[in-house]
């Protein structure tokens, strides 16, 4: 028999760049699509764990097998939810580039198929999705804070009970709400001063422009729209950009109000440090009523937890913890200690019973002050049900 992968040029790690789209189409051993041409990769670390499965150019010439079932298919059963995350970041990536384009052809579709894999994900895992996204906060802002919201945005209205189409325009306006700005983000996540002027007026009509491009690229749900272009406003008419009020505000609105606010607290910015989890969920509680939805905020932080997944904390024999996933008790979260009292890192990590005293949670701990934690915690979770990679 012949071998199916001497049809195809291998890939080698010079023609399989990171952070710029594939020149080509990337198929498996038996010539099934894995890639398509335009394909963003983030991380050094997704690119080397699909070249350990074996990736091909396919020749031109070469014919694709029917009725044969790609490899990756199954190996990418044992990949991670961080590679996961990173996936869906690069595929939300490459969304927003086809809006961008002229006629803005194919995000809509795009854009569907990474919300129902969000929707899968969280319906496998959500306290593994809810850590992985909690923990990443070295990926670029203005793509791991959109798939934070589609995230919370899903499970909060899986809470609710919304029907499962209402919440895939919520997941999607979600992953979608800041496009009118995405270009900018970055340099207003990193940059050390104040806002100047110009950029202030970008950021107050970024929600109408990108309810604009949405609409240019085919986009006509209200839910998605409405979500996209009113998530800054708030109850008592302080938000933009048209002041409006709570009864102006439909409750998927008020959703990713409260996701967003929360996902933008707990990542640092140049000009400010992280809030830890407790203390964004202390702010949001405080603004209930006012800014936020009172009954909407509780709910969030009794489904996301006092102690979220992913969280840092220090117990009260000195040992750094990570919390796995919510217990039945609030206060009483699965956690595993990563770094001894000493400083040393533990391999394996070990489960902790918070409930006994020396392994009582003391404080939380915020993520950019102990990176080294967030490589160690590859096995904390559980992989994946594979999602589509292209």
């Amino acid at each position: 028999m012949n071998n199916p992968s001497s049809r195809h040029k291998t890939i080698t790690l010079s023609n399989f760049p990171v952070g710029e789209p594939l020149p080509f189409s990337v198929y498996d051993r038996y010539g099934n699509l894995l890639l398509r041409k335009g394909f963003v990769l983030n991380s050094e670390r997704q690119r080397d764990r699909l070249l350990e499965h074996g990736i091909f150019e396919k020749a031109p010439d070469s014919p694709v097998p029917s009725g044969t079932e790609s490899e990756f298919s199954t190996a990418s059963q044992s990949f991670t939810v961080f590679e996961t995350v990173e996936t869906l970041l690069s595929r939300l990536e490459h969304a927003y580039q086809l809006l961008h384009q002229a006629s803005g052809r194919g995000f809509v579709f795009e854009m569907l198929r990474i919300c129902v894999d969000v929707q899968a994900i969280c319906a496998d895992n959500p306290d593994a999705v809810m850590g992985a996204m909690q923990v990443s906060q070295d990926l670029p802002y203005g793509l791991i804070h959109p798939l934070h919201c589609a995230v919370l945005c899903e499970l909060i209205g899986k809470r609710l009970g919304l029907p499962q189409f209402q919440r895939l325009a919520l997941v999607a306006g979600a992953a979608s709400h800041d496009v009118g700005i995405s270009q900018l983000q970055e340099q207003l996540h990193r940059q050390k001063e104040g806002l100047n002027e110009q950029q202030w007026q970008r950021v107050r009509r970024h929600p109408i422009e990108s309810r604009s491009l949405l609409e240019k690229a085919g986009v006509d749900d209200e839910v998605w729209l409405d979500a996209v272009a009113q998530h800054h406003e708030r109850l008592d008419g302080s938000g933009y950009p048209n002041q409006l009020q709570a009864e102006q505000l439909s409750q998927t609105t008020r959703i990713l109000a409260i996701a967003d606010i929360y996902t933008a607290m707990i990542r640092p910015r140049v000009y400010r440090d992280a809030f830890v989890s407790r203390d964004a969920l202390r702010s949001l509680f405080q603004e209930r009523g006012s800014s936020v939805d009172p009954a909407l905020v509780q709910l969030f932080i009794k489904e996301i937890g006092l102690f979220p997944p992913g969280a840092f904390v220090r117990l009260r024999n000195n040992e750094l913890a990570v919390i796995q996933k919510r217990g039945l008790e609030t206060h009483l979260p699965v956690i595993f200690s990563v770094q001894a009292a000493d400083g040393s890192l533990m391999s394996p990590l070990r489960q902790r019973d918070p409930a006994k005293d020396s392994f009582n949670i003391v404080e939380m701990l915020p993520h950019h002050e102990h990176p080294t934690l967030s490589t160690q915690l590859n096995d904390l979770w559980p992989a994946l049900k594979p999602i589509s990679l292209h």
